[in-house]
């Protein structure tokens, strides 16, 4: 597995430490799909690496690059790895597993995030049938070891909890988005939870709403410690054949949300996975989509914390190097939208956690101590069966 690196913009709290990181934008692939060339392999051991899990990175305020990724092994199951760079991703030193010694089932999927203490957090999808749940440990010697292997996710069977995206804020508060599927009900939800040690987690919020519309959710904590969590929603699928991209916001750690809403309409439709990323008070959103008979990457973006779009942009492939179209120079002006349709926070709401509820067989959860930015505490039922890992 290889990494492609960007150089960091200026005034980032990491740019002082931080390498100039290097990578190519490549010729589309099949189908017309952009491709990257990456130019520093980052596991030490060769042809390990499973192609199916997409890898994580993370900067810690050192400057430390870390890469999560999944292994498989020669007994066909998989493991999570953690490789670490003390210089700008130049070298890489021998990759550290994240998941316990010995953990049962599968493990993949993984995020990772680094706190501002340099606490180092990963969490993934553990498959131990029945039970699919996200496991997450934490290294605090700059990923050398890791330890504190916890069921944050809770999920019951039938149901399972899969594809873990990890923030922080400022204060060292961990939020944690995931996919929570239903077989009773047959519903999949954006489901959030947070931690304050990466040990005792919230009961998780269904940030999607109750009807059963969230998918590949994704969390991220701004410079103002505003959280924010997206996911591809379906309930327009029927209507317009089309997936759309959602957003809420909590300017409070967590406490109340916005109302959720559509940010992608009349851009081109997502096809996959989204992603996030935030400098300052700009926030931009990607994901994989396709235009009539194009496909490519499309992108929205707000230079206020997310409190209205301001442009967009779209990404074809094309038969040369790839470059970023010309985005609009405002969000209310962009012709492929409708003026004043789209906002990326609504009336906040009342939305805190729910009560606990039994959870046979996982581990508890313990709601962090009362606070002016926590829910009341609570404790749920104790494990009935062993650790996640």
């Amino acid at each position: 597995m290889f990494l492609m690196t960007a150089r960091r913009q200026p005034g980032h709290k990491a740019a002082a430490k931080a390498r100039g990181y290097r990578g190519i934008v490549a010729p589309p692939g099949f189908l017309g799909t952009p491709v990257f060339q990456f130019d520093h392999q980052v596991n030490s051991a060769a042809n390990v690496v499973n192609p199916g899990a997409t890898p994580s990175a993370a900067v810690d305020s050192a400057g430390n690059l870390y890469v999560a990724w999944t292994r498989s092994t020669a007994t066909l199951s998989t493991e999570i790895y953690v490789s670490t760079s003390t210089d700008g991703g130049v070298t890489w030193q021998p990759a550290v597993r994240a998941n316990a010694p010995g953990a049962a089932g599968e493990d993949i999927y993984p995020a990772i995030v680094a706190a501002p203490n340099g606490t180092v957090y990963v969490a993934w999808t553990q498959a131990w049938f029945p039970f699919v749940n996200i496991t997450v440990s934490q290294s605090t010697n700059e990923g050398n070891t890791f330890s504190g292997y916890t069921n944050a996710s809770g999920q019951d069977p039938p149901g399972y909890a899969i594809y873990p995206s990890l923030g922080v804020d400022s204060q060292g508060r961990v939020y944690m988005a995931y996919q929570g599927l239903d077989f009773f009900s047959m519903t999949q939800d954006a489901n959030l939870t947070w931690s304050d040690d990466g040990i005792t987690w919230t009961a998780p919020l269904t940030i999607s709403g109750t009807a059963g519309f969230g998918l590949y959710p994704q969390v991220l904590v701004d410079h103002a410690d505003r959280v924010h969590a997206f996911w591809l929603d379906y309930r327009g699928l029927l209507l317009t054949g089309a997936l759309t991209v959602w957003h809420s916001m909590s300017a409070d750690r967590g406490a109340t949300w916005s109302f959720g809403s559509s940010i992608s309409e009349g851009a081109a439709d997502p096809t996959g996975i989204i992603s996030v990323a935030a400098h300052l008070d700009e926030i931009v959103v990607t994901w994989p989509a396709s235009s009539g008979m194009a496909n490519g990457i499309s992108s929205i973006a707000s230079a206020d914390g997310a409190l209205r779009p301001s442009r967009t942009a779209w990404l074809p492939a094309a038969s040369g190097p790839a470059k970023w179209s010309k985005p609009c120079a405002n969000f209310h002006t962009c012709p492929t939208r409708a003026r004043g349709k789209h906002s990326w926070s609504g009336p906040s709401s009342s939305a805190t956690l729910p009560a606990c509820r039994s959870r046979p067989g996982n581990p508890p959860f313990t709601r962090p101590s009362p606070s002016a930015n926590s829910p009341p505490a609570g404790t749920c039922p104790p494990p009935s069966r062993p650790g996640a890992a």
